[in-house]
């Protein structure tokens, strides 16, 4: 590090000697320039000696900025600025923490330390690959999650995809799903948790081409106390989009037949189907009309009686 601070003032004094230069060589074709001209040409001798005079307080300018930097940053280190550089790198951590430390210097620390980071990412999945490569060879790779869109890019795609349909062969609602999914710590992409809705949508959007075809299905496939869905829509007397919300989220105990295009049924007794229709009941709010004597407005008879 010490050597880098050394190498950076020199490139300083360079850049200030180059700057030297420059305003030597102006102001010397200034001079050359006024001394060309005729006498008897007084207007352009002028002209030209009030441009000598200005390459001139610019050369005095750059000198005394150069002379002043250079003296406050001297191209070698002191042997205490060396011992605060030994000290600090000693305990980067300390000095990345300290609250003196400012977002430049951290800043300033990595350019220090750091070399370059390689990134990869994994086909298009969630997973990343990142090498550090540190100043004086030494490299560190560590691997990390980023956000991404759909589910088919997530790499446990083919493990959460197998896992819904063989949970749903087994007849579990959506809710049942989401929460096995959750339990076992997989993970939709942009969610922190699996929902009914992502479920649905797991069987509904990504399922085999084989799959996508449709029969007809009859009141033989259904099992005991089951019911089509718009049977038990009208019976119940609630619209489709509430029914499909029931479904969705886990409110009634449904199943699909013969996979994800299949006709949806519910179980439903007759304490099943007093719970729902429980359920589709609006609030019932109790509203009394307020007395005479609560609104404090006379009745008819103290009205009489007041009259005569």
């Amino acid at each position: 590090m010490a050597e880098d601070i050394e190498r950076a003032r020199a490139e300083l004094d360079a850049q200030w000697r180059r700057r030297r230069e420059r305003a030597a060589y102006e102001a010397e074709r200034a001079a050359r320039q006024y001394h060309a001209v005729e006498p008897e040409n007084r207007l352009v001798a002028r002209s030209l000696e009030a441009a000598w005079e200005e390459k001139l307080l610019a050369q005095r300018q750059v000198e005394e900025e150069s002379e002043r930097v250079l003296r406050e940053q001297p191209r070698a280190l002191t042997e205490d600025e060396r011992e605060q550089i030994r000290s600090l790198a000693n305990d980067l951590p300390a000095l990345w923490h300290a609250p003196t430390t400012t977002d430049e210097d951290r800043k300033a620390i990595l350019r220090q330390v750091v070399e370059r980071v390689v990134v990869d990412v994994q086909g298009q999945s969630e997973w990343v690959e990142a090498v550090i490569h540190w100043a004086g060879g030494h490299s560190t790779a560590t691997s990390f999650r980023r956000t991404v869109r759909r589910l088919d890019q997530l790499s446990t795609w083919p493990d959460v995809q197998e896992r819904v349909r063989a949970w749903k062969a087994e007849d579990l609602t959506a809710r049942e799903i989401a929460d096995r999914l959750n339990a076992q710590g997989w993970r939709p992409p942009r969610r922190t948790t699996f929902t009914p809705a992502v479920v649905y949508a797991i069987l509904k959007r990504h399922r085999p081409a084989g799959e996508r075809g449709k029969r007809s299905w009859t009141d033989a496939d259904l099992q005991e106390h089951e019911w089509w869905l718009p049977a038990l829509r009208r019976a119940l007397g609630v619209s489709p989009t509430r029914m499909r919300k029931w479904l969705l989220t886990g409110h009634v105990r449904a199943r699909q037949l013969g996979g994800p295009q299949g006709r949806w049924t519910v179980w439903a007794d007759e304490p099943e189907l007093e719970r729902l229709r429980s359920l589709a009941a609006p609030p019932t709010r109790q509203q009394t009309a307020p007395t005479a004597e609560l609104r404090g407005t006379p009745d008819r008879t103290s009205l009489a009686g007041g009259a005569s």
